[in-house]
């Protein structure tokens, strides 16, 4: 299946959540049907935001194995920058999802206290 981001996201820009999920729910939707997935993010020349690229990349990984991800979906029409975003959405939210409850509890409390 080959999703259009510029057909997905009518303004073509990648920067909120919300577009996020509206691309990860149709990504998930192919890769249930067993088939692959190529999204061509070409004529999307908006900036990109981190937040995006987690929600529609990084946050796939709460639903199949990255094993499976990495096989069946191919990124195409971005930049060298904007590629490593998702790599870095993957790779982040996957090693989020392997610790403990425990450091994932003390993660976020040292996160707390460095805002403050």
């Amino acid at each position: 299946m080959w999703l259009k981001v510029i057909h997905v996201l009518t303004h073509g820009i990648c920067m909120s959540t919300d577009d996020g999920e509206k691309l990860r729910n149709l990504i998930i939707l192919e890769l249930m049907r067993g088939l692959g997935v190529t999204v061509d993010f070409k004529g999307c020349d908006q900036a990109m935001l981190g937040c995006f690229f987690n929600v529609a990349f990084g946050s796939l990984l709460n639903f199949f194995p990255r094993k499976m991800i990495d096989k069946e979906l191919t990124v195409t029409g971005l930049s060298p920058l904007n590629q490593d975003m998702v790599k870095r959405a993957l790779d982040t939210t996957e090693e989020w999802l392997s610790l403990s409850t425990e450091e994932k509890a003390f993660r976020s409390n040292a996160w707390k206290v460095a805002v403050e």
